[in-house]
């Protein structure tokens, strides 16, 4: 029973991710478990990039540290591009170009919710502004503008409820403004282990245990008799 359990605590810490596949704190899409913009809102460009790995081994927009007291060990503040990718996996009709500022009625990444505000927007991701009818996911990433060092980049998904949804990853912030209602979009990378295949691990672990302890309790019995 004793080496049950620790195969049992084994297979749980290897494949946790994947069986409980998001917690209420971070929203996992493909290879990447988001943080909640929500848990950066207030802090400016300049006070997250002080939490930047700039050791010459570093992955680029590496973390370290904590934030807000979040450990962001292999957290990496997430790029004007990574952002793209994540507006389009849920976008009907995509952004062309990470200057594109897309307008979208009843969107796939930003559905309507006519009647009342929902507690979660753009796929799982809170809110990090409300004003009456409209909700905002926005935060920081890591790219500046190249014409201005001084501003960085912003992007944002908007429902107007009723209105087009819009979602633009073009706008640029001066870096040392502060605003309760803009994160930041940072992620962890993920190994991701199809659900199924982690059940049937599991289960061929438990019935290769069940195997053994009845081969041990044969042998205890004979060597009794």
């Amino acid at each position: 029973m004793k080496y049950m359990r620790a195969i049992l605590l084994a297979i749980l810490m290897t494949h946790g991710p994947a069986l409980f596949y998001a917690s209420a704190a971070t929203v996992t899409i493909g290879a990447k478990e988001w943080f909640q913009p929500t848990a950066f809102g207030g802090l400016s460009w300049n006070a997250i990039a002080t939490s930047l790995d700039n050791s010459p081994t570093a992955p680029e927009g590496q973390l370290t540290g904590f934030i807000r007291g979040l450990d962001m060990t292999g957290a990496i503040w997430a790029s004007q591009e990574d952002l793209f990718h994540l507006i389009n996996h849920f976008a009907t009709t995509p952004l062309t170009a990470i200057s594109d500022f897309k307008n979208q009625g009843d969107s796939t990444w930003m559905p309507s919710h006519a009647g009342g505000t929902p507690s979660t927007v753009f796929s799982g991701f809170l809110p990090t502004d409300v004003d009456d009818s409209r909700l905002t996911v926005s935060g920081w990433v890591r790219t500046s503008n190249p014409g201005f060092s001084s501003y960085a980049y912003s992007p944002q998904v908007t429902n107007d409820d009723g209105d087009a949804d819009t979602a633009s990853t073009w706008s640029f912030v001066t870096k040392g403004t502060t605003f309760a209602g803009r994160g930041a979009w940072i992620y962890r990378s993920v190994a991701v282990v199809p659900i199924p295949g982690s059940f049937m691990l599991m289960g061929s672990g438990l019935l290769g245990l069940f195997i053994l302890r009845k081969k041990f309790s044969r042998k205890v019995e004979s060597a009794q008799d």
